[in-house]
């Protein structure tokens, strides 16, 4: 309630031209965001415990004054008429409980709760006589969200096609769309620190994409702290601009050096492992910028492939130092979420990250054997690999469904401890997450057959179990039949990761519970989205 207070009359003082010197970030984007959590934790307890009133009528006084405050904020319009439900609503659930008032309420904390009833009844008289909203902003306060009301009213038509679960209200919809507009400055800067040369197609991706996490977070049963919420985001814009990468940069420019480019990525995860352990397992040391190209030496007591720098006057140097160096970036941001993760969990993070960018290189090689092959017709690969085993492998691997996952479980473990204790609990987690990770290649296949067979792209429909050998493309919706059977397979991938999420709900703590709930959410809004739109993008040539 205090922070509210505080955050609006600040607002109120900048709008009248009181403080001249406020950060503009600090104006567009912190407060902004800040008043936003606010907001929506106390809708959500507000419903939680609704009718208004019914466990503490004090505490319902403390909601109104704080959603007054924020009622002075420009929200979009949906959110805004919520608000004022909510206020009058929680207004005659006070004056019924003033009328029924018995005594105090022990809702007060120290040594022992403890209730005021000189407090309670003071707060209760103000949340039913203070001012709705509190404050008049003007001009300038409303020209620092235009842009976000703007784009959050416009986005919002996209997640109006979607099904959000029964009972969730609309306004929740509109409201995460917002949020997330907010959070897009940062992340754009925050993408282009990383990857600074590839196209600003990415910038697209963050406002479709960032309202799946955000609305995943305030459904039914789900929570992903504020925190680890952004280091989520932030990651999923990374793992997409990692594909644009390599698309652009790795396949368009380097194809014949993607060997160097492997090398590469051994090194910086080998360089970045010697110096953590050089600083006490801190996750965040920079990659070795100092290599040029490699060549590689089998350390079979490893099973593993160790890499040592040689020259190469065949290969441009300095375009190789340039990927190495956003490589290298890229470990170093995504890592920082990662500082108080336990010993395996950070393992497993890095793991499945050097993984993704290992796949991401595979991607490239069968893109360009399908490339050279005069038709598209039976196994995408020299070898025959069966669709399963493909799918569920390096395909999967691939989306980014794996670190990003290993990324949230080191977030959420408390005090250096790994997120899940037992053997019962990883398991079910990994084959939960392989789970979604496989449907959604096989939706993201789903949407962009067109895309992949115009520009030579390895899709899960080009594997012979399809049956499109001798297909024509007939445009975006072409091969109903075969895209139904993908489908169908994707529907079951689902149902297996609500299993295993089933079977790990006992055996974990709520808190868990509530952010793996977030995660699967996030992961059925990917779905939707996929069946509505082509998340990809056309590679710049």
């Amino acid at each position: 309630m205090t922070s509210a207070q505080a955050l609006v009359a600040l607002l109120a003082c900048w709008d009248d031209g009181q403080l001249h010197d406020l950060p503009d970030d600090l104006l567009r984007e912190q407060i902004p965001i800040m008043l936003f959590e606010i907001m929506i934790q106390t809708m959500q307890d507000v419903n939680a415990r609704a009718p208004w009133g019914i466990d503490s009528w004090e505490t319902s006084a403390y909601a109104i004054m704080t959603l007054c405050s924020l009622l002075s904020f420009p929200w979009p319009s949906q959110l805004a008429t919520q608000v004022e439900i909510a206020i009058n609503a929680g207004r005659r659930a006070v004056e019924h409980g003033l009328l029924d008032n018995t005594g105090p309420e022990y809702i007060w904390i120290g040594k022992v709760s403890y209730g005021s009833p000189i407090l309670g009844l003071s707060y209760a008289l103000a949340a039913l006589n203070i001012a709705s909203p509190t404050h008049r902003l003007g001009e300038r306060v409303l020209a620092l969200m235009d842009l976000p009301l703007r784009e959050s009213a416009r986005l919002s038509e996209y997640y109006n096609q979607m099904s959000v679960p029964v009972g969730e209200p609309q306004w929740m919809v509109q409201g995460s769309v917002f949020q997330s507009c907010l959070f897009i400055p940062i992340l754009n800067r925050e993408r282009l620190d990383v990857f600074p040369r590839i196209s600003t197609e990415v910038d697209g991706y963050l406002e479709i994409v960032l309202p799946q996490w955000t609305l995943a977070s305030h459904l039914k049963d789900a929570c992903i702290p504020p925190q680890v919420l952004f280091e989520l985001m932030a990651a999923s814009v990374l793992f997409y601009a990692v594909d644009t990468f390599v698309e652009e940069i790795v396949r368009n420019q380097h194809q014949d050096h993607l060997e160097a480019v492997r090398d590469i990525i051994y090194q910086i995860f080998e360089d970045s492992s010697d110096k953590a352990n050089k600083t006490n397992g801190n996750p965040l040391a920079s990659p070795n910028a100092n290599m040029s190209t490699m060549e590689t030496t089998k350390d079979v007591d490893k099973g593993r492939v160790l890499r040592k720098a040689v020259s190469d006057d065949k290969i441009n140097a300095t375009s190789l130092d340039d990927i190495r160096t956003d490589l290298g970036n890229f470990l170093s941001f995504v890592m920082r979420g990662m500082k108080q993760a336990s010993k395996h969990d950070q393992q497993n993070f890095r793991y499945y990250l050097r993984s993704f960018l290992l796949a991401q290189l595979d991607s490239v090689s069968s893109n360009i054997r399908l490339t050279k092959r005069s038709e598209m017709v039976a196994s995408p690969q020299s070898d025959f690999q069966p669709y399963f085993e493909w799918v569920r492998g390096p395909a999967a691997v691939s989306v980014g469904g794996m670190q990003m996952f290993a990324l949230l479980a080191g977030m959420i473990g408390q005090n250096g401890t790994d997120c899940f204790p037992g053997i019962e609990q990883k398991f079910l987690a990994q084959d939960m997450c392989l789970h979604l990770a496989t449907m959604s290649r096989m939706y993201n296949d789903y949407s962009s057959l067109h895309r992949d067979r115009t520009e030579i792209n390895l899709n899960s429909l080009d594997f012979p179990e399809f049956g499109m050998d001798k297909a024509i493309d007939d445009g975006p919706q072409g091969f109903p039949d075969s895209k139904a059977k993908l489908g169908q397979l994707a529907k079951y991938e689902w149902q297996c990761a609500q299993a295993a999420l089933t079977q790990l709900n006992p055996m974990v703590e709520p808190r868990v519970w509530k952010v793996l709930k977030g995660f699967c959410n996030a992961n059925d809004l990917f779905r939707q989205l996929y069946l509505v739109k082509d998340l990809g993008f056309w590679v710049q040539k």
